[in-house]
């Protein structure tokens, strides 16, 4: 190098600036059942991960969500729709993957572990992270399927994927609680959920919370209609309020249908009796109608995965998606309290956009976000891989 305390004229070398590469957004991989599922590799564990990109795209591949199961069903004295209330769904990841498309998620993997008539069990989801262990594609993982295990089952598929995102490096959990739809479940739940977690690997995951309430966009069967159907209190069927011949035997023949072997005439046969009834039985509109605008509930993993998606395309991956509202959904299932935290020992003063929950063994601790107003996304939380 030349000795510029020297006056003469001299050049030198300058290395070029380095380049900002893109970096690529969140890549979620979804772990649980579908409709049709494509069975198991030789070594148990279940199919390659495929790549969807859309929700149509996943039907074609997978098969559509789940049947809606109503619980009650109640008419006032005219026959009138009065109120609905639907069974707690089993399966889960059908409803996340629209909240996650809704709210502007990308490509994702799906691995499919089993399809609606196989029970959801922590052992099967286990295989299905284990699966994605030398995959390289995948930076966040959701198993929404493991929300409705028994709380130890839960904690068993959460530490799973807490252990692989630790020992990869590259990915991150985002985790969902048991069903907080309710004061009860509003108290219980973050306790079960704290005292089954452990303390290992809690930089890795996101725990939110409560539940979403969403449009679920399906119709029960008929069937189901009749098994739940009351008016003043008392069971009642839709073949009893028409003396209409014609509407009474399609409803005889679909109540028929729902023990033969489903297939794709059989389903042909089901929306043109339920459009017919559509068309000519006005009770049964009523009702259609009623269930239609009864909303269901969802984790949140998948919207929030979604906004994550979203916020890094958007806006970058160095950029905090805080403050972004969720679409796709009518709001929390449940607001909660400032006491409902406390057995997580949730510290209120955490400036952060949501709060740590502190474990008081170690320096670990795992992300919480509380939609407690109309849902809106946190920053990310410590340990994002970005």
């Amino acid at each position: 190098m030349p000795d510029d305390q020297i006056p003469s004229p001299y050049s030198e070398d300058v290395p070029p600036p380095s380049l900002i590469l893109d970096v690529p957004t969140a890549i979620p991989a979804f772990i649980g059942h579908v409709h049709q599922a494509a069975g198991t590799q030789p070594d148990g564990l279940p199919a390659k991960p495929a790549s969807v990109a859309s929700l149509t795209e996943f039907n074609a591949l997978f098969g559509p969500a789940p049947a809606l199961v109503p619980a009650h069903i109640a008419l006032d004295a005219g026959n009138r729709f009065s109120t609905c209330t639907l069974q707690q769904p089993v399966y889960h990841l059908h409803d996340s993957l629209r909240l996650y498309f809704d709210n502007g998620g990308g490509p994702c993997l799906i691995i499919a572990v089993g399809d609606y008539r196989t029970p959801v069990t922590a052992a099967q989801l286990v295989k299905g992270i284990d699966s994605l262990a030398e995959n390289d594609d995948a930076t966040l993982l959701l198993c929404p399927d493991a929300a409705t295990l028994p709380a130890a089952d839960l904690a068993q598929v959460q530490q799973h994927l807490l252990a692989q995102c630790t020992g990869r490096g590259d990915r991150f959990a985002i985790l969902d609680t048991g069903a907080i739809v309710d004061a009860d479940s509003a108290k219980l739940e973050p306790a079960s959920f704290r005292d089954h977690i452990g303390s290992k690997h809690l930089k890795h995951g996101a725990v939110y919370a409560p539940w979403l309430l969403m449009h679920h966009g399906r119709r029960p069967r008929c069937a189901d209609i009749n098994r739940v159907l009351h008016r003043d209190r008392q069971p009642v069927r839709l073949q009893s309020l028409t003396t209409d011949q014609n509407i009474i035997t399609r409803l005889d023949r679909l109540d028929a249908m729902t023990v033969m072997e489903e297939s794709a005439a059989l389903m042909t046969e089901q929306l043109s009796h339920e459009q017919f009834l559509l068309d000519h039985f006005p009770i049964y509109r009523d009702i259609i109608t009623g269930i239609d605008n009864t909303p269901a509930c969802c984790p949140p993993g998948g919207a929030v995965a979604g906004a994550y998606a979203r916020s890094d395309r958007e806006r970058g991956v160095w950029k905090t998606p805080a403050g972004i509202p969720l679409t796709g959904v009518l709001g929390p299932a449940w607001h909660f309290s400032d006491t409902d935290g406390e057995p997580l020992n949730v510290d209120p003063d955490y400036p952060g956009p949501g709060k740590l929950f502190p474990n008081k063994t170690s320096n670990t601790a795992i992300f919480f976000q509380s939609f407690s107003e109309f849902p809106t996304m946190p920053g990310k939380p410590p340990g994002f891989p970005s």
